[in-house]
This record gives C-alpha cells, sequence and structure tokens, in this order.
C-alpha cells in the first residue's frame, strides 16, 4: 500500500496542470493501491475551494487537505472543531512559518498534521512542545522532496530532520513527497531507507510510511464528527448505603459520584443512636 498526503493541488484547470495530475497518478498508479491526499496551502479560509478527485484511478483513493500557513499566534485562524469549514477537510494541517508560531499550534489549535519546512533553520518546536503536540494526537511530516530540490540546503534538511526525530522519539511522523513531477514520487521500499538514514528505527520507519497514516485518518474522522464531547464516568455500587448525586455539565451528560460504605464502627455508632430513638419513642407510648 501507498501512501502520500501531500501532493499539490493544481493551480487551475490548464492543460499543463492536468496533465501533470495524470502523469502524477499514474506513476503512483503503477507502484501500488494507494491513498493520497491533495494538498492546497492557503493564508485564510475564504481560499478554500470545492475539492474533486480526478477520476479513472480505481486503484487510487483521493482525499482532500488544506494547509493553513500560520505566522502570528495571536490571529484567530479558526482553527477549531466548531469551525463548519473544517468539517469538510479531510486532513486539517498547519505550516508554522516562525518558532513561536509553531508552539502555538503544537499546544492550541485543533488539528490533524505539523508540516515545517525543514530546510528553513529555526522552526522546530523544542521536547516538550513536540510532546505536547504528540499527547493531543497531532503528527508530523517530513517531506523529503525538500531536500531533493535544493542541493545547497540538504545538509541543513538533514539536521533539522535528525532533530526532529529526536524531539519526537520517532513517534506520530509521517513521510510525504509533495512532489511535483512524477519522477519524485519514490516506492515505500525508498521512503524505508530515508527514514533509516533519518535516525528512525526499523519499527519506527515502518509505521512513518504506512500504520502512521491510518491513525491519522482516524484522527482526523474524529475531529470532523466531533464538535464537543464529554465523557460520563460510572462508579461501581457496592452497598445499600451508597448514594448517587449527578452532576450537570456543559455536554447535557452527567458524572455520577458515589459516597464511600460506612466504615464497623460507624455501623456501631449509628446503630446505637437509633436504639436510643427507639427506646425513647417506647417511653413516650408507655406514658
Amino acid at each position: 500500500m501507498y501512501y502520500d498526503f501531500n501532493l499539490p493541488s493544481p493551480k487551475n484547470s490548464d492543460k499543463s496542470e492536468l496533465d501533470k495530475v495524470a502523469d502524477l497518478l499514474n506513476r503512483i498508479q503503477s507502484i501500488d493501491r494507494a491513498i493520497v491526499a491533495w494538498n492546497t496551502t492557503v493564508e485564510d479560509f475564504k481560499q478554500v475551494k470545492e475539492f474533486r478527485p480526478s477520476e479513472g484511478y480505481p486503484k487510487i483513493q483521493q482525499v482532500n487537505r488544506v494547509t493553513v500557513a500560520v505566522d502570528n499566534p495571536k490571529k484567530n485562524y479558526q482553527l477549531v472543531s466548531t469551525n463548519p469549514i473544517n468539517q469538510n477537510i479531510d486532513i486539517l494541517a498547519v505550516q508554522p512559518l516562525n518558532k513561536e508560531a509553531c508552539k502555538h499550534t503544537c499546544q492550541t489549535h485543533e488539528i490533524d498534521l505539523v508540516s515545517i519546512d525543514l530546510s528553513t533553520p529555526g522552526l522546530l518546536p523544542g521536547y516538550v512542545t513536540a510532546q505536547q503536540a504528540i499527547n493531543r494526537g497531532i503528527f508530523f511530516e517530513i517531506c523529503y522532496t525538500q531536500a531533493i530540490r535544493d542541493p545547497q540546503r540538504r545538509a541543513l534538511f538533514y539536521s533539522n530532520v535528525t532533530k526532529l526525530v529526536q524531539q519526537t522519539r520517532g513517534h506520530n511522523l509521517i513521510l510525504s513527497s509533495g512532489a511535483l513531477r512524477a519522477i519524485e514520487i519514490k516506492r515505500p521500499a525508498d521512503i524505508r531507507i530515508m527514514a533509516l538514514m533519518f535516525g528512525m528505527t526499523e519499527a519506527q520507519a515502518e509505521n512513518a510510511v504506512g500504520h502512521n497514516y491510518h491513525r491519522l485518518l482516524k484522527k482526523a474522522e474524529t475531529r470532523k464528527t466531533t464538535i464537543l464531547a464529554a465523557i460520563r464516568v460510572n462508579s461501581p455500587v457496592s452497598s445499600s448505603l451508597t448514594t448517587e448525586a449527578p452532576v450537570s455539565v456543559a455536554s447535557s451528560q452527567t458524572i455520577t459520584t458515589t459516597t464511600m460504605p460506612l466504615s464497623n464502627q460507624q455501623k456501631r455508632k449509628q446503630q446505637k443512636t437509633n436504639n436510643n430513638k427507639q427506646q425513647k419513642k417506647q417511653k413516650i407510648a408507655q406514658s
């Protein structure tokens, strides 16, 4: 199975652009069954256009991806689950343009993927920031054509990729092409070799070219279908003295709380109090 979640969407419907799309898909279809994402990079959601997959490629599942370029942590980019536009996007990514934007994205934005230009210095998240993103289910993308197209930045690219693998401990990484030409599409075996060169273990490399893509799609599907969520926890009732007190929350669900059973000393004290009350009632009745 072949995966590539970063194929640049055609800029227009000119014949030259459509021919490039056909060449890319023919190359991918010659490799294996595939899932690919057509990526559109925007600065504002108003620039998002309707996605139309190319027809005539039954072995290739095509999804849409939108990458929002973020440069100002204080700006509201509407990267929240309540934005209705987000629910029509299969994969929602962010491309941070500076380190502060990258940190804010990892900690706050409700997205699926962080795509960093690894051929540019000063954009990588720190260890703590990267782990926060991973704990939130966010993935990081390594676009390997960034090293192929500009040989002068190749050393910087490999250095940044190695640091990213270290900061993430090899978790939640995917390798994409960003291919503009069919010749830039690499086979899965070649991509695994690149992952090992980047410092990943064999298991991490295998995940980065396969299993993590499935996890990313499931995460994205959850983002699309979940707006507000809550969890209800029910504790087991082990005694007739246990009582329940429902507490309402914003999601109209309830959280059930239970009291601890009485100790033996408390039970004896309560029984003694009840006996005294019963004796007083009897005396009043006799009098």
